[in-house]
């Protein structure tokens, strides 16, 4: 099910061209998981999805092994992490053209 992840961008250990998505299940832990970015393929937004809750400012990062299905608090906040990780993971041309529609996803 979907539960509260606090993710940070950093560069990967030793590798400054590498970036990581690192999370911890509460904001004042120190992150224990992370997402490899080397491998991204796409990062886009995705249509409000109605499960539990009314998630409204959903976007996926798929990567070559998973894809991550994240909710943003806002709509800006939505927007900073799809630029900031389109960026990081080279796909800034297509991400800016790039809209993934989904009528509802269930878990």
């Amino acid at each position: 099910g979907w539960r509260g992840r606090w993710f940070t961008l950093r560069t990967a250990t030793g590798s400054p061209d590498r970036y990581v998505l690192e999370y911890a299940e509460d904001k004042k832990k120190k992150p224990s998981c992370q997402i490899d970015l080397t491998h991204c393929t796409y990062v886009v937004a995705l249509k409000p999805m109605v499960i539990k809750d009314n998630y409204k400012h959903v976007f996926t990062v798929k990567t070559t092994k998973q894809q991550y299905y994240l909710v943003a608090s806002s709509e800006t906040d939505m927007t900073g992490w799809i630029s900031v990780l389109c960026r990081v993971c080279g796909l800034s041309s297509l991400c800016s053209s790039l809209v993934e529609l989904i009528d509802s996803y269930v878990i």
